[in-house]
């Protein structure tokens, strides 16, 4: 450790430290100065952002915050980096590593926009498809606007180094690939030795990391949906995890070493429900029919109120919602308050979100008349998607504003192409310590533990809610179906998994293929 450096956390005589009690982990401390990170307005901000969006729209208790989720990663990945360092024998980590971690779990949403991913990904894809604006990279530049608080830099400083900083944020948003293609580390906060630090808050690996651990547990758990992971799952991997030297093919094929996380073969079952719970989660709550239905017209105020929502920046120049990330400043002055500022606007410009918004307030919402599941979308977009079946419909009878079609994937962490237990290391725990060997787990019994695949997408089609009104509503709906289905055998091929159409809010056809 840097002789300069004080020890981290410090003691309760040298720095009294307040905790706070969560309904997921019980008491959390917040030692200096990770006290400080959290009394700021770019941290407090999270407390406005809902953590599920629109999610609550179904599920009335998943109104929880970015703020108490971050609390919660921050929790773990102090908890697990500080095990790791009394386990690890080849590599000392310091003080300053389990510092670094934890401040990178405490601020890696803070880049987060108005009802998280609502914002993040359809918002912005649709008003400002070239901003390419990912929310790790708003972290890390929120992060640097926290530092720059003469307050906090001197608390910092008083623990970390110049280098520290640089790892915090590749740990918020870590480099795609961890090696070059000449086969060079392509991290800088730490050096190769210490790679396996990487995997714990957001692992691009295999996606078994704390960020996961406790939005399954919080959202759950506000959702009251059962899920096989659970605190008993946290406290097996905690214990039967261990950094290990693994050996990675490159594909220029190098082979390369490095150190990884990896588990003990007898929590196979827990690692598994990782990815097994986040699936069920996307199925019955993230992507719920009606969630999916409540965000499309929460999505389409905000694209229609887009031009009009100004926020002022730092250099006092205003700025529309969808380019407010060019400001921090008026980033920062954004969050689901957005809402109730558009459905309360007396603003001409603004009459038409105002009204989408106060009919989701009578539960006027797009209905769902079918839906297909796949192993994949054969790359289809919504908006070919909806050309197709518009082409396949009649003309006469369909119009494009009568219907919507949401795509939804779920998967376990990587994609719908690949299961995240193909890339976990496991060791034998009844090996001697100084011969544990990790290995990757067996496809057989990958397939008797688990299904094979990643995950699977859905495409739903859904009648908007003026065409539920029409007098004709009846022949459009019958209509869209056929056209619905047509279009389904054409494209899905042996990707088919189950089409299940509905009339009078009752399932009237199911089909499979194989």
């Amino acid at each position: 450790m840097t002789a300069s450096k004080k020890p981290w956390p410090p003691s309760r005589d040298e720095k009294p430290y307040r905790e706070v009690v969560d309904l997921i982990h019980g008491t959390i401390p917040l030692p200096h100065p990770i006290d400080l990170l959290v009394d700021t307005p770019e941290f407090q901000r999270l407390r406005r952002i809902k953590q599920l969006g629109t999610a609550f729209s179904v599920f009335p208790n998943c109104d929880h915050s970015r703020f108490v989720h971050s609390l919660g990663v921050y929790h773990l990945a102090r908890l697990f980096v500080h095990v790791i360092a009394k386990r690890s024998s080849s590599v000392t980590i310091t003080q300053r590593d389990e510092l670094c971690v934890s401040i990178a779990g405490l601020c890696h949403d803070l880049g987060h926009g108005p009802l998280s991913h609502v914002f993040d990904g359809p918002f912005m894809l649709a008003a400002n498809p070239d901003a390419k604006w990912r929310h790790e990279r708003g972290s890390v530049l929120m992060f640097d606007r926290v530092c720059k608080y003469d307050f906090v830099q001197k608390a910092l400083l008083e623990y970390l180094d110049e280098d520290d900083f640089i790892f915090i944020k590749e740990l918020i948003d870590p480099p795609i690939e961890r090696f070059t293609e000449e086969g060079q580390w392509n991290y800088r906060g730490r050096p190769l030795e210490k790679s396996f630090l990487y995997d714990i808050v957001s692992n691009s690996i295999d996606s078994v990391d704390v960020d996961k651990f406790d939005y399954l547990l919080r959202d759950s758990h506000h959702a009251a949906i059962a899920i096989p992971f659970n605190q008993n799952s946290v406290m097996r991997l905690m214990d039967w995890m261990r950094p290990l030297d693994v050996i990675e093919q490159l594909p220029n094929g190098r082979a390369l070493k490095y150190s990884r996380i990896c588990f003990a073969v007898k929590v196979i079952d827990d690692v598994d429900s990782v990815g097994q719970s986040r699936y069920m989660l996307h199925e019955k709550l993230y992507s719920h029919h009606t969630v999916r239905a409540y965000e499309y017209m929460v999505l389409q105020a905000l694209i229609s109120a887009d031009h009009y929502l100004h926020f002022e920046g730092d250099d006092r120049r205003r700025y529309q919602l969808s380019r407010t990330y060019e400001n921090l400043g008026a980033f920062l002055k954004t969050d689901d308050s957005i809402i109730q500022m558009v459905e309360n606007s007396s603003l001409d410009e603004l009459k038409s979100a105002s009204r989408i918004l106060r009919d989701l307030s009578f539960r006027i919402l797009p209905k769902l008349i079918g839906t297909v599941m796949m192993r994949n979308s054969n790359n289809c977009t919504q908006d070919k998607v909806k050309h197709r079946i518009y082409e396949l419909a009649d003309s006469n009878i369909v119009s494009e504003e009568d219907f919507i079609i949401c795509i939804r994937s779920m998967h376990r962490g990587m994609g719908v192409e690949k299961h995240p237990m193909n890339e976990v290391f496991f060791y034998d725990h009844k090996a001697h310590a100084q011969q544990l060997e990790p290995y990757r787990i067996d496809q057989a019994l990958l397939k008797h533990k688990s299904s094979l695949f990643g995950g699977s997408q859905s495409i739903m089609i859904y009648v908007s809610a003026t065409t539920k009104a029409k007098s004709n509503a009846a022949q459009i709906i019958a209509e869209l179906l056929a056209a619905f289905e047509k279009f389904m055998r054409e494209e899905s091929h042996e990707h088919l998994v189950k089409i299940s159409l509905f009339t009078n809010d009752r399932c009237v056809y199911l089909g499979s293929s194989t």
